[in-house]
């Protein structure tokens, strides 16, 4: 959601003609299946969770490098880091909910990351439209970078530690 907001705002900001924004979009879309095709071609594949948090790095790195975007080709290679984030999320998310899920919940739990998705995009582009209007566009795609880097450090933080099991009885030095 916040992506396709900022697009306009970032080609202003960059003092690139509007009319680019399908360029830049196109572009954005070949990265993204790129890396969905690379991706099924790789025999060997990190953890789902791995892949997902990379994925989320880069989304977060390229809203970072923004306010230092002062061209349109900087803006072109700036989406490369999100064309190949979101081919990678796109491309493994499901297989880790799948993973991660009892059969039973599958369908659900499908369902239930579509909807938080689609209602992430909608409040994001909904708030991020306030945002840019108060304190500019780099305000808000560096506020998503952060929160970002964030959650991603929570959700990796959260399975490294589920896989040390500690006794609820255990003794801590």
């Amino acid at each position: 959601g916040t992506v396709n907001l900022c697009l306009s705002y970032l080609l202003d900001y960059t003092g690139t003609p509007g009319s680019y924004v399908g360029i830049l979009s196109g572009y954005r879309a070949t990265v993204e299946i790129a890396a969905m095709f690379w991706l099924s071609s790789t025999k060997r594949k990190p953890p789902y969770w791995v892949i997902l948090s990379i994925a989320c790095l880069l989304v977060a790195a390229e809203h970072l490098i923004y306010p230092w975007m002062t061209s349109f080709p900087a803006l072109v290679a700036a989406s490369t880091l999100t064309g190949i984030g979101g081919g990678l999320y796109f491309g493994i998310s499901a297989n880790f909910v799948l993973q991660t899920v009892d059969n039973r919940a599958a369908n659900t739990a499908i369902s239930v990351q579509a909807v938080i998705n689609g209602a992430a995009g909608i409040a994001g582009t909904a708030l991020g439209g306030i945002i840019i209007d108060a304190y500019g566009v780099t305000a808000l795609t560096s506020g998503v970078g952060v929160l970002t880097l964030i959650t991603t450090a929570i959700f990796a933080g959260g399975i490294l530690l589920g896989k040390k099991k500690i006794p609820l009885g255990a003794a801590r030095n």
